[in-house]
């Protein structure tokens, strides 16, 4: 398995850029709050870290449902969102949501 750095740059390449950078980005989470929203156009959002069991993610390119093996799992693919992001979380939390954003240019 390659790490997430190789595979971001086998999909850069893939999208047909050159020129790109990669820099974490969370999104903090608010009391009361369970939708969120991101504009990621240019950009891809790799999903790192733990989330509720229940949530859901959908992006014009691919969207997820985090079930029960989700956290547990020792080898994850590499969750890529673009476009408009939408997240749901089931519950509320005081975690960030953390995500890697490549900036294509």
């Amino acid at each position: 398995m390659h790490s997430i750095y190789e595979h971001i740059q086998k999909r850069v390449t893939e999208l047909g850029f050159t020129n790109y950078s990669v820099q974490p980005t969370l999104i903090k989470t608010i009391t009361g709050k369970l939708n969120y929203e991101i504009n990621a156009y240019n950009e891809l959002y790799f999903l790192m870290g733990q989330l509720p069991l229940g949530t859901r993610i959908i992006s014009d390119t691919f969207a997820m449902k985090t079930d029960s093996s989700f956290n547990t799992s020792e080898i994850k693919p590499f969750y890529e969102f673009s476009g408009f992001i939408e997240i749901e979380l089931p519950v509320e939390t005081t975690n960030a949501i953390e995500f890697l954003k490549v900036i294509l240019s």
